[in-house]
């Protein structure tokens, strides 16, 4: 998959370009299911999106013959 967005990138790009919330972004960081960078006091997130694409790629699912 090949998003279009910058190659470091906050939840909220990540939630918009996957169409899912900014909470299930987060959720995946706390499971590890994705990678990221902690910034600042705040606490805020980035995320390398070649890291992003190797986790979604790694997730790909092939359909089962049957």
């Amino acid at each position: 998959m090949d998003l279009n967005i910058p190659k470091l990138c906050t939840v909220t790009q990540v939630s918009d370009a996957l169409h899912v919330s900014k909470t299930t972004v987060i959720r995946w960081i706390n499971e590890g299911k994705i990678s990221a960078y902690q910034l600042g006091n705040r606490g805020d997130y980035r995320i390398d999106i070649d890291n992003l694409n190797k986790a979604i790629n790694e997730s790909k699912v092939e359909p089962v013959n049957g």
